[in-house]
């Protein structure tokens, strides 16, 4: 990474959400962190048709703690394209 500012692209990506263009699923287990849990939502809002899931019971490693779950959110997602 280049530690100079002035290399950085602009506008920062947290700008460009809306310019995704690519089918995009968002997963996230409802006992993530605070943090990560706002990302998601705001993923979810500025990613245009992004479609978010919460796996109830799962943390961080939401694809290792509820794998049966993440599986069938993906498949759903990909069966809908």
């Amino acid at each position: 990474m280049n530690a100079d500012p002035g290399s950085w692209i602009e506008p920062p990506a947290i700008h460009r959400l809306s310019y995704i263009t690519a089918p995009t699923l968002i997963i996230v287990g409802d006992n993530d962190v605070p943090d990560l849990l706002a990302m998601a939502d705001m993923f979810a809002q500025h990613i245009p048709f992004a479609r978010k899931v919460v796996v109830a019971g799962a943390g961080h490693m939401v694809n290792m703690e509820a794998p049966d779950q993440v599986n069938e959110a993906i498949l759903d997602f990909l069966r809908a394209l």
